[in-house]
């Protein structure tokens, strides 16, 4: 069943830069800062740095938000992530799309795909 007739709408395109960023640009510290935390589930060592890329695919079915559900690809200058690392990003756009999924309401559109990257660090250990 979709949403009614009087449901909200909801500007996909804005969500999607406010929650995780611009297309081609840094993600949001939504998205970054629980990457950020555990740069260790990403293989970083002391004094270390990364940068991830990362693509999120949304797809709202009926244009449902009830029903939104992303893809999320990364990897790590061109290397695949630990499977640890997988599982910190996925969690972290999880929350966000959750966030979204609880608006309810009607999407502007029914999909939507971006490229953004997130900068890990890891300070040397003195």
């Amino acid at each position: 069943m979709g949403p009614s007739a009087g449901a909200s709408r909801i500007d996909l395109g804005a969500w999607v830069a406010l929650a995780l960023g611009v297309d081609g640009g840094p993600g949001t510290a939504a998205l970054c800062a629980p990457l950020a935390q555990r740069p260790a589930a990403f293989g970083l060592e002391y004094g270390g740095s990364l940068t991830l890329n990362i693509r999120v695919a949304l797809d709202v079915p009926d244009q449902d938000l009830s029903r939104v559900h992303a893809a999320v690809f990364a990897d790590a200058a061109g290397r695949p992530l630990p499977l640890a690392g997988t599982t910190v990003l996925l969690g972290a756009v999880d929350s966000l799309v959750e966030a979204l999924r609880s608006l309810g309401g009607v999407a502007s559109t029914g999909a939507v795909e971006l490229a953004v990257h997130c900068g890990l660090a890891l300070p040397p250990h003195y």
